[in-house]
Order: structure tokens, then C-alpha cells, then sequence
């Protein structure tokens, strides 16, 4: 979003070259989005047949929604975390909008969308590395005994404390109800919280509890397109004066050191 608040300000035309600018730096970024949920639901997929059902094999579907080329989807084809490399080909348009002269201080505007664009795939890169770093077996071992003890560790007391009222023919009732109770509802909570640690383990997967990739990807096309079409026309223009303000394009300095060239052969 922060990137096309930039490219809102430094392409507010309504021509094909300002629009394609804009629409290609958000295509990109929503695209980033929708590869890390592909990315992700890889990691608890373990067949071929479940990785087909879920779309996670091929590109087709996000060529569909126009968010991928053709010749996008083939420089993407068996890349790894392919949500990374959306990054690479944003920091490279900018590089070239920069030496195109397209952009004011154009050095600056690269460096600020450098730092963008690693803060962007240090984040992807982090969310992978939680989901495919496996939480150790013997410690999820551990839990899952103690869970298994404690229940039936109740099951024991409350079948104890019934044996004991029905032989003495003596029953306490509220004793005895008590554990049962326990008994039925402690092995629901405590199995309950071991599902529960297994399903948000990983968010993005299709389940009803999980991220929505349609609602992130509406939210932000609608965010980033408000950007585009304020710049567009904002408050301060008027009939006469249409066009809003916007810095003037700037090519790159570049200093040459004469001391590379040798003048005397010429």
C-alpha cells in the first residue's frame, strides 16, 4: 500500500503509460499476496492428489484473475518461494523507471523502495520459516503424553470413586457427579486445545477458520485503486487547471572519472 501511495503521487495521469505503472506495481504486490498463500498451503500438503485439489501444482488459476502473464507464469516455473520473487521484478522496474528518467530523485526513490521491497520479503520470509520450521517431536510428544495421563488419571479417580460408594453402599452423589463431570469435560477441553494448536499452525490454508486470500486481495485492490483515483483528482483542481501537481522527472547523475580512459591514444 505504501508503494502505490508513491506510485499515486508519481503517476497521477490518466494516459496508458501512467496507468500501466500504477496497475503493474499493485498487480505485482496482490500477487505477492496470493503466491504466499500458495506457498504455504504447500507445507501440509502430501499428496499428489490433495496439491491438485487445493491449486498449488500450477499458475492457471492466478492467470484467471489476471493477476499473472503467461510469460510471468513461465519465468516462475519451478522457482522456489515464488512470493519472493514478485519483490525482485518490483526492485528491478524501479531501477529501470530511475535510469528512464520517470521518476524525481531518482536515487532516493530507489533506495525508499529497496528498503520496501526487503522489509516486504524479510516479512514473507519469516512467515515461511515459521510454517515449515517443524515444532520438535519429542516435545510435542511430551504434551500430547501428559494430556493422555491426566485423562486417564480421571478416568481412574471417578472409576475408584464410583466402585468404592457402590461396595460401602453409601453413594455421594455430589462427589460423585463431580468427577464425572470432570471427567467429561477435561479430555473435551484438553483434546480440544491439541486440535487447536494443529489448526492455526497454519492460517492459510482453505479451512473455514483460515485467512481469506479474496477478502485480503479485495481490500487492498480497493485500498490501492482509492490511491490512484484521489491523485488523480484531487481537491485543489478545477476546470481550467485539470492536470494535479506532480515533481518533475529527474535522470541519474553519473560522475565519470576521467582517469579510466586513456586520452593520448586518441
Amino acid at each position: 500500500a505504501d508503494m502505490c501511495l508513491r506510485m499515486a503521487i508519481y503517476f497521477p495521469g490518466k494516459d496508458y503509460e501512467d496507468r500501466h505503472a500504477r496497475e503493474t506495481i499493485m498487480r505485482y504486490g496482490i500477487l505477492s499476496l496470493a503466491l504466499l498463500f500458495q506457498d504455504a498451503k504447500k507445507v501440509d500438503i502430501w499428496k499428489k492428489r490433495q496439491a491438485r485439489g487445493c491449486g498449488v501444482l500450477n499458475l492457471d488459476h492466478l492467470q484467471r484473475d489476471k493477476l499473472l502473464t503467461s510469460r510471468e507464469a513461465a519465468l516462475l516455473h519451478n522457482v522456489p518461494a515464488k512470493s519472493q520473487m514478485c519483490w525482485v521484478w518490483i526492485s528491478s522496474l524501479f531501477t529501470k523507471w530511475c535510469l528512464d528518467g520517470r521518476l524525481p530523485d531518482p536515487l532516493g526513490n530507489q533506495n525508499s523502495m529497496l528498503q520496501y521491497s526487503e522489509e516486504a520479503r524479510n516479512a514473507i520470509s519469516t512467515i515461511l520459516a515459521q510454517l515449515t520450521m517443524q515444532f520438535p517431536l519429542s516435545y510435542s510428544y511430551l504434551i500430547v503424553f501428559f494430556c493422555k495421563v491426566y485423562m486417564g488419571t480421571l478416568a481412574v479417580e471417578a472409576g475408584v470413586t464410583a466402585g468404592s460408594s457402590l461396595l460401602q453402599g453409601q453413594t455421594n452423589y455430589a462427589t460423585l457427579l463431580t468427577k464425572c463431570f470432570a471427567l467429561t469435560v477435561s479430555p473435551i477441553v484438553y483434546q480440544g486445545l491439541l486440535e487447536l494448536k494443529e489448526r492455526v499452525s497454519n492460517p492459510f490454508r482453505n479451512n473455514m477458520q483460515d485467512y481469506s486470500l479474496k477478502m485480503f486481495h479485495a481490500r487492498l485492490r480497493n485500498e490501492c485503486t482509492g490511491f490512484f483515483k484521489c491523485a488523480m483528482e484531487p481537491p485543489y483542481t478545477t476546470p481550467e487547471d485539470p492536470e494535479p501537481s506532480r515533481l518533475p522527472p529527474q535522470f541519474i547523475e553519473r560522475q565519470v572519472n576521467t582517469a579510466m580512459y586513456d586520452f593520448d591514444v586518441y
